[in-house]
């Protein structure tokens, strides 16, 4: 079973990876022409659904930063809420269950810090992935490693 972790937005991170590691990982830009718009939800929906359709790696879960409501920035909560849906309806569609986690639990347990900023997890997934420079990246890999660790999903019985 493999963990698909999402840091949803315009530019989605994510990070999917299974008992041995880290299979594939990235940022996505979901913009259409440039804006994020109804097409973007077409676009997240097409690539989300491929990539749990995958016979090579199987996604057996999917764990999602929780999106934040932020006054100054309600697009931003639209985009996520709107990808988040997306999430649930593949989520249900293929029956492959779905958690999300708040970004200050995320930060605390990958930087000891709930409040952090952007470039210091950047530079704590540097420590382990030299060649991240993206901040969606970086919190869908330390999703990933959260998930993995919390809910010992790889576990043997």
């Amino acid at each position: 079973m493999n963990i698909l972790a999402l840091d949803l937005g315009s530019t989605t991170g994510y990070c999917l990876g299974g008992k041995e590691g880290i299979i594939n990982r990235g940022p996505i830009d979901f913009r259409n022409k440039g804006k994020f718009n109804e097409k973007s939800f077409v676009m997240f929906n097409d690539w989300l659904w491929s990539v749990c359709n995958s016979i090579e790696h199987p996604v057996g879960l999917i764990s999602v930063e929780k999106p934040l409501v932020i006054s100054s920035r309600p697009w931003g909560a639209r985009v996520a809420y709107g990808q988040l849906g997306i999430v649930q309806l593949v989520s249900g569609s293929l029956g492959i269950p779905w958690v999300d986690t708040p970004p200050a639990t995320i930060k605390k347990f990958w930087t000891g810090k709930g409040n952090c900023g952007k470039d210091l997890m950047v530079e704590t997934t540097q420590k382990l992935h030299p060649d991240v420079t993206s901040h969606d990246e970086s919190d869908a890999i330390a999703l990933w490693y959260y998930t993995k660790e919390i809910m010992d999903v790889f576990k043997a019985k």
